[in-house]
């Protein structure tokens, strides 16, 4: 599953990233009860890029060299 994505943390980034349809996610509610949720589409890339944030992965890392050389020459 792929999608153009643009970030905050990138201005003027709008690149298809390669990210997975479905997910299933662990956390910890308000009570500190521990649930889970699949979660698909659009709400899992979105997820899977502010994951990836946390990480210290940025977009920019997840498509081909090519492309991220021309973010590069673009930004400069």
């Amino acid at each position: 599953f792929s999608m153009k994505e643009g970030c905050l943390s990138l201005p003027g980034f709008s690149e298809v990233v390669p990210r997975s349809r479905n997910i299933e996610i662990g956390f910890y509610n308000t009570d500190g009860v521990y649930l889970t949720e699949s979660i698909k589409d659009m709400e899992a890339v979105v997820i899977q890029h502010e994951m990836d944030h946390l990480d210290g992965i940025l977009a920019l890392d997840k498509i081909d060299v090519k492309s991220q050389k021309s973010y590069i020459r673009k930004m400069s």
